[in-house]
């Protein structure tokens, strides 16, 4: 099959095909889905009837044409699929003809399909489309491109709100709710002037916020606050409503030109990839206040963008996204309020060339994701665990089948000196006697130290450490061994990416500063 709609549960066994809507290696692309009287409504393309919008209840019997509306051979666009006051809308278009756009709805029910309202111009028919459609305090908005308009499902109520005079080149865009408002944006001609409004359906309370000469994008919602870019992208906005609330949002050191991408909410802050010089194309996040914005992750540590973050989606109380160092593939991440940094969720899902996974469910045990290796193959359903340090331990020693006093961290159960926490950190053998250490090439043992000659004599400490498993790795130094005697390595370490979820660290020691002393690495689990 092509490009069609699938079901699934996280399991091979529970993962299928709903519907070959479109029969054979072509595809149907199923877009716009919708939930509506206990279905999923959705627009798909058919060979007999073009581009439609379907149903279906998850099974192949119950996979359904509900309208294939005015196909002729300039086709139909079906799209903008939206819920409000118990009846499903969407919006119809003939690009590249002219025809008038139409909006529809779908009855609860009886799923009777009735037109709503033709949209004209100025005497002619509106043939640009109509914009998102957006449900607010009962009733239906949207935009035919140079007008606001609100609907309650019948043709008589379709009205437009009237708020300005409208020119032939004038564009309404950006229809956005925030609490209880909508704001939106107005192309002004002539004078390429955008302006920003907002309105609660009335035209007395309809308000000019602020006017631009740039472009402005990416509405969304935070809270009581609207988000938007302007000057093509360059900066990020904030506003309350008002002209002296609307204002650039900035790093603590000032910087405003993030370039900001995938504004994606989560509680009370927004995320986003932007750019610092510093860090490169980063994660950051904003509560929508001057001083409230700031870096989550350097991904790839300095000004070099590594696998840019991307595919940002919120599910429950944690944010999903994906990104890379640079050293290897795409990997998925999980950020929660309750943590200081992103968790590393699974590593090199998609190889050096994979393309973006695709989150489709999370609870707060595991995630499902579609990720693709980027070789012409098709893509891979992928579910992963979240599990605490302590539980991913315990795992990994239930595999190994240790068990009681034999299982503890601290225990040596095969006579070897080596503790189990101790081969669980450094990629060693739990199942058997184990006490190799790290060689050049290795990526598994117990750490090394060397006396190096070269620039200068030196000695080097190198170690196995994991990425994803909340381990912490400490290396300390004593000149006696007493038990307060030992004191915290902070020279900079040189990593360098292992296979999956494993990296070597390395330190080069000053022999005037270290010699004669003893190093040990403390590890622990994160609580």
């Amino acid at each position: 099959t092509g490009n069609e709609l699938w079901i699934t549960d996280g399991t091979p066994e529970n993962t299928s095909l709903i519907s070959d809507i479109w029969p054979g290696p072509g595809s149907s692309s199923p877009a716009n889905l919708v939930s509506f009287d206990g279905e999923i409504f959705f627009t798909a393309s058919h060979p007999a009837s073009g581009r439609g919008v379907w149903k279906t209840d998850g099974t192949s019997g119950n996979t359904t044409l509900v309208a294939a509306v005015e196909q002729d051979e300039t086709g139909s666009n079906p799209s903008n699929l939206a819920v409000s006051g118990g009846s499903l809308f969407f919006t119809s278009a003939f690009f590249g003809s002219t025809k008038p756009s139409k909006l529809w709805r779908v009855v609860s029910g009886t799923r009777n399909v009735e037109l709503v309202k033709t949209f004209t111009s100025g005497g002619g028919p509106t043939v640009s489309g109509l914009g998102r459609l957006l449900e607010f305090e009962g009733l239906l908005y949207l935009q035919d491109g140079r007008e606001l308009w609100k609907s309650d499902g019948t043709e008589l109520g379709t009205t437009p709100l009237a708020l300005f005079p409208v020119y032939s080149d004038d564009r309404v865009s950006n229809l956005t709710r925030v609490d209880n408002l909508v704001y939106f944006t107005k192309y002004q001609s002539p004078g390429s002037i955008r302006e920003l409004w907002k309105t609660d359906g009335t035209p007395e309370g309809s308000v000019l916020v602020k006017t631009y000469s740039t472009q402005l994008s990416d509405f969304t919602a935070l809270g009581q606050r609207l988000l938007f870019s302007s000057n093509e992208g360059k900066y990020l906005n904030s506003s309350d409503g008002t002209g002296e609330g609307t204002f650039r949002v900035t790093a603590p050191d000032g910087h405003s030109e993030f370039w900001p991408s995938d504004l994606t909410v989560l509680g009370s802050e927004a995320f986003f990839i932007g750019f610092h010089p510093d860090s490169g194309r980063e994660l950051w996040k904003t509560n929508g206040m001057i001083s409230e914005t700031m870096i989550v992750q350097d991904t790839n540590p300095g000004p070099g963008d590594g696998v840019l973050p991307h595919s940002l989606r919120a599910l429950g109380n944690a944010l999903y996204f994906a990104a890379g160092d640079g050293q290897g593939g795409i990997e998925m991440w999980r950020y929660q309020e309750t943590l200081s940094s992103a968790v590393l969720v699974s590593v090199d899902i998609s190889g050096p060339q994979g393309r973006s996974p695709l989150v489709i469910s999370s609870d707060s045990n595991e995630i499902i994701f579609l990720a693709s290796d980027g070789q012409n193959t098709p893509p891979r359903l992928y579910r992963a665990e979240f599990l605490s340090p302590s539980e991913a331990y315990e795992r990994a020693i239930q595999v190994a089948g240790l068990s009681g006093d034999k299982a503890l961290p601290g225990a040596a159960p095969f006579f070897d000196r080596v503790t189990n926490l101790e081969k669980y950190a450094f990629n060693m053998d739990l199942t058997g006697p184990d006490v190799h250490s790290l060689t050049n090439s290795g990526s598994s043992g117990l750490p090394t130290l060397e006396l190096r000659s070269t620039p200068e004599s030196h000695l080097r400490y190198s170690f196995i450490r994991s990425r994803n498993r909340g381990i912490n790795y400490t290396l300390m130094c004593s000149e006696t061994l007493q038990p307060d005697s030992w004191t915290t390595v902070t020279e900079t370490p040189i990593v360098e990416r292992l296979e999956g979820q494993w990296e070597r660290v390395t330190m080069e020691l000053p022999i005037i500063d270290f010699a004669g002393k003893f190093f040990r690495i403390a590890i622990s689990l994160e609580e």
